[in-house]
């Protein structure tokens, strides 16, 4: 009939529009192993990053035995590479940085050229579409290298099974890069529609580290959800104490992750815009939101908890060099608990755009400087007490790498000023509880809070 012809075409233009070659693969640091398909959780690899292409290093001519390449990493120890405008070439070994080429290379390669392992995936790689499923355990001084678009790397963070530590990723073995990454220079082999989520990553005294344990450099459309991301740093580093850094990359998404960074930014975002930060929570950082370079950072539902409490802690957001942070509905809770910077601070050319319905809430005298001007709904609570907001709980309740388990930490129920007071009624800061709150609990001390917490929009 023509009601069936219609289901059949339909159905037909939905493959059609489905990605061509979109699989799965399996990657398990306990019981891989790089020689594996890839293809099943039993056959899985043991590296993120197998399977990913890489870049040449370094201009070479026609008889090089030497192939410099970014980084070598979910390479075998020897095999077959496909070079892009060359094809297979064997290697019998391999640096952090190098492949072997007995023989010599049959012509030259340019620098910032791809690189596939001939022997698996067809030789070019993931496709997109394709999701990494990363197994349970600790990936520890690995990471991901994201070289083609529009693939998803997914674990499991918030039950722990899935965790990156590195630890003082500056030296051997894997180089001064972050735990994610993209190896391609501005303008060069951009990475585009990558996704990561559920993933608890760690880098510990990353001494000097040139990158942040997530670098989102030259990656367009990046997400990344449902993760925690810590970098213990060191007072003496720069870039590479912040937990995220975003750099030449254009529509990012972090919805849902808990950032920490001892020494550094929560979220750093400097060249390319906009970056969006929705749902999240930046806690202990010793800035949280560091915005420059004309860069934007949409920051919706955020909450900002604890400064690092020591001499110097930077404001919890800083904009400069004409950067410009945009904060909705977000709460921003004893940052800088030292009192040293102001809550929120715009120096140099920043650009200052105030948008909808937010909530200062900070235990300090100043919250202001520069050309910030505070939004028509700020509210000043700064006399009060984080509790004073209805939180269930203030305790993330951290396991032995420090990540965050409570599932309760910093959410408050719907009945509570923190989730009624913003836009149109809806909720401030991240991870609110969307259940009501029970008659049988009684919240202390919030009737001043209250009163002060602004008026809903009609």
């Amino acid at each position: 009939t023509l009601t069936q012809l219609s289901t059949i075409v339909l159905a037909v233009l939905a493959l059609a529009t489905a990605p061509a070659f979109a699989a799965d693969y399996y990657v398990d640091p306990v019981n891989g192993d790089d020689n594996n398909s890839g293809t099943s959780s039993a056959d899985a690899w043991s590296s993120p990053s197998r399977g990913a292409s890489l870049r040449t290093n370094g201009t070479v001519s026609a008889g090089a035995t030497t192939l410099n390449a970014r980084d070598t990493s979910g390479f075998l120890p020897s095999g077959t590479l496909n070079i892009t405008g060359l094809g297979n070439v064997a290697y019998d070994s391999k640096t952090s940085s190098s492949f072997n080429i007995p023989g010599g290379l049959s012509a030259g390669v340019n620098d910032n050229t791809v690189v596939h392992d001939a022997n698996i995936l067809g030789g070019t790689g993931f496709a997109s579409g394709d999701t990494i499923k990363l197994g349970g355990g600790v990936f520890t001084n690995q990471h991901i290298r994201m070289k083609a678009s529009g693939v998803h790397y997914e674990g499991s963070a918030f039950n722990g099974q899935t965790i990156f530590n590195i630890v003082n990723y500056s030296n051997p073995p894997i180089g001064p890069m972050g735990a994610v990454y993209h190896d391609g220079e501005y303008g060069v082999n951009t990475a585009v529609g990558n996704t990561l989520s559920g993933v608890n990553i760690k880098a510990d005294n990353n001494l000097g580290g040139s990158l942040a344990p997530v670098d989102i450099n030259n990656m367009d459309n990046f997400t990344l959800r449902d993760s925690q991301v810590i970098s213990t740093g060191s007072a003496s580093s720069s870039s590479g104490t912040n937990a995220i850094r975003a750099n030449y990359s254009a529509g990012l998404t972090i919805d849902n992750v808990i950032l920490l960074s001892k020494f550094g930014a929560g979220l750093r975002s400097d060249v390319g815009q906009p970056t969006s930060l929705i749902n999240s929570i930046i806690r202990g950082s010793y800035s949280a939101i560091t915005t420059g370079g004309s860069s934007t950072t949409n920051a919706d539902n955020i909450t900002i908890h604890d400064g690092t409490g020591h001499t110097g802690t930077l404001s919890a957001i800083t904009e400069h060099s004409g950067g410009r942070v945009t904060l909705t509905d977000s709460l921003v809770i004893n940052h800088p608990s030292a009192g040293a910077s102001p809550a929120l601070n715009e120096e140099g050319a920043g650009t200052i755009t105030e948008t909808g319905d937010y909530n200062v809430f900070v235990s300090m005298d100043t919250i202001y400087s520069g050309s910030w001007t505070p939004g028509a709904n700020d509210v000043d609570l700064s006399g009060t007490e984080a509790a004073d907001f209805g939180f269930m709980s203030t305790d993330p309740m951290t396991d032995a790498y420090g990540f965050v388990t409570n599932d309760n930490y910093l959410r408050a129920f719907r009945t509570s000023p923190a989730g009624n007071s913003g836009v149109t009624g809806d909720y401030l800061g991240a991870r609110f509880e969307i259940l009501p709150e029970p008659t049988s609990v009684m919240l202390l001390g919030i009737a001043g809070a209250m009163s002060m917490t602004r008026r809903r929009r009609a």
